[in-house]
């Protein structure tokens, strides 16, 4: 039965997720996690970039809230900055995006690299 259970809950994860590959290749000709033979996947600065650009249609299609998409979009612009940035108030902005992040989704797990992103990312030098 749990077996049963668990392969249904991969099909409709893999259905989902086609769905919304589809969503990206039309309204934002983005590939998302496609393989790429021998490269890894499309999954880069240029599908990243696109991704942020428009918070409202992302968080559309992934269901991801338009808050969340558009905190990472700032945060992941500061860490490829070469500009100074005031660590301390880097690390409070860091903070309340993982207490939202974790009072909006708490049926899912932050995962590793997540937390060392949201929690120690202000110690990256």
């Amino acid at each position: 039965m749990e077996k049963e259970r668990d392969e249904k809950y991969r099909e409709e994860l893999a259905t989902a997720k086609i769905a919304i590959q589809n969503q990206f290749r039309e309204r934002l000709d983005i590939s998302a996690d496609v393989v790429k033979q021998g490269y890894g996947t499309t999954n880069d600065g240029n599908c990243a970039r696109k991704f942020f650009e428009n918070p409202t249609i992302t968080s559309g299609m992934t269901g991801v809230s338009e808050e969340i998409i558009g905190r990472f979009k700032i945060i992941l612009r500061v860490l490829a900055s070469s500009l100074e940035i005031d660590v301390m108030k880097y690390k409070v902005y860091t903070k309340e995006t993982a207490e939202i992040l974790v009072k909006s989704y708490k049926w899912c797990s932050m995962t590793p690299k997540m937390h060392k992103l949201l929690i120690h990312g202000s110690e990256i030098s």
